[in-house]
């Protein structure tokens, strides 16, 4: 996890957490769903999203930025992400926390 939230605005490599922390992918991934409850992924667009709202609150720069600095470049890909977890889309979400 900690490495996650060193390198969540980077795209992310199963491989490279894996060379981190010198042990396998799989044995990896294993550890992670039983001691967390979630995948690896959905552990790392759960922490996007949660810094993308916190930089929608706090700072001025546009929705395709903000997903950006979050490592969700795409910018459909991020507004579609960010609907289906918070049930608002980025500039609903700004509106209703301003």
């Amino acid at each position: 996890m900690q490495w996650i939230e060193e390198h969540y605005t980077e795209p992310f490599e199963l491989d490279e957490l894996a060379k981190a922390l010198h042990l396998s992918k799989h044995h990896i991934s294993h550890l992670f769903r039983s001691e967390t409850g979630s995948t690896i992924t959905e552990y790392l667009i759960a922490r996007r999203i949660r810094q993308a709202c916190l930089l929608l609150k706090l700072e001025h720069l546009s929705v395709e930025q903000v997903g950006s600095r979050v490592g969700i470049p795409n910018f459909a890909y991020f507004c579609r992400l960010f609907k289906k977890i918070t049930g608002l889309t980025p500039k609903q979400y700004r509106s209703d926390h301003q």
